[in-house]
């Protein structure tokens, strides 16, 4: 299973600003004054879309193929990464306390890692593991 959280972004300079909206996810609206900001400024939306959805227990939405959509964007890695953790585990139905026992850390530890807290690529690379996936890395250029 491979889960991604890059999704397909319409920007249009409207004569002011770099205007940004996700045609895949409702409601995501965002600007910026200049085409690095408004990127920026995207990628927070998303991951704060993304988290708000999963919190409500709502299902994520699948990505469209990008048309007439010059950027895919996504979250910033802070966000994305916990989240895969926490989809990937839910996933698989197993509790807080079976992926802590197989990385023989606390149940309070591996909790903070699904909440973003002191989680580094190789603790990263090791809960992905126990949890029967593997970790890339990839970086984008605009």
């Amino acid at each position: 299973m491979n889960i991604q959280f890059s999704y397909p972004a319409v920007i249009e300079f409207d004569g002011e600003a770099f205007q940004v909206h996700f045609p895949d996810i409702e409601n995501a609206f965002t600007y910026g004054v200049t085409l690095p900001e408004a990127i920026h400024n995207a990628e927070d939306l998303l991951g704060t879309m993304l988290v708000s959805m999963v919190k409500a227990g709502e299902p994520l939405p699948v990505a469209s193929v990008a048309v007439n959509c010059r950027y895919q964007i996504a979250p910033f890695p802070e966000v994305a990464a916990p989240l895969a953790l926490f989809l990937l585990r839910k996933q698989q139905g197993k509790t807080i306390t079976e992926v802590a026992k197989l990385l023989t850390m606390t149940k309070q530890r591996y909790s903070d890692i699904e909440k973003g807290k002191n989680l580094t690529l190789k603790t990263l690379h090791k809960a992905a593991a126990a949890l029967g996936a593997s970790t890339q890395i990839a970086i984008t250029a605009f």
